[in-house]
């Protein structure tokens, strides 16, 4: 477990403010810390397949359709369609989704989710929001929702954050 008071006074710089710095340490651990290791082995690497933290993301988005054209999907996902091709494929190789050849347009390929690609995500879902409510049950009502409406718009604002020095720098 970090010691934010150490990591935070590491990464202060002068012209970062003690909140901002506190969010950014709170971001790593989210994504570094030993409890998003653990989550990870616990939801992600479980069960026939081991999936990864990409496959899973992937499937989640497969499964909120009946069929996605392979171009869309990638959209999705914020991918290259290359890379959306290849997430695909680890997922039909695992069994978890199919690609067809559209009927109406024979160049493109269509992606869904098989009947065990939707148990598994279901699954792997049911257990991750378990984990989240057994966080969450410390909040109130009044909490949850808002850290549920913060952190939307922090990552909002965070998409437009990096946007725009992309555009910047482009």
């Amino acid at each position: 477990m970090y010691d934010h008071g150490l990591t935070t006074n590491q990464m202060a710089t002068p012209d970062a403010d003690e909140v901002t710095v506190r969010v950014a340490q709170s971001w790593r651990t989210l994504r570094r810390g030993a409890a998003a290791h653990q989550l990870r082995t616990l939801l992600w690497e479980t069960g026939p397949s081991r999936l990864t933290m990409g496959q899973i993301d992937s499937l989640d988005l497969l499964v909120t359709r009946p069929r996605w054209r392979m171009v869309e999907f990638a959209a999705g996902l914020d991918l290259s369609p290359s890379s959306a091709t290849r997430a695909i494929d680890k997922l039909v190789d695992d069994g978890l989704a199919k690609r067809t050849v559209c009927v109406e347009d024979q160049r493109v390929h269509i992606a869904s989710a098989t009947r065990k690609g939707r148990r598994i995500q279901r699954t792997v879902m049911r257990s991750h929001l378990n984990i989240v409510s057994q966080a969450l049950s410390g909040f109130d009502h009044t909490e949850r929702a808002a850290l549920a409406d913060l952190t939307e718009r922090f990552i909002t604002q965070l998409d437009a954050a990096v946007n725009a020095k992309a555009i910047g720098q482009g």
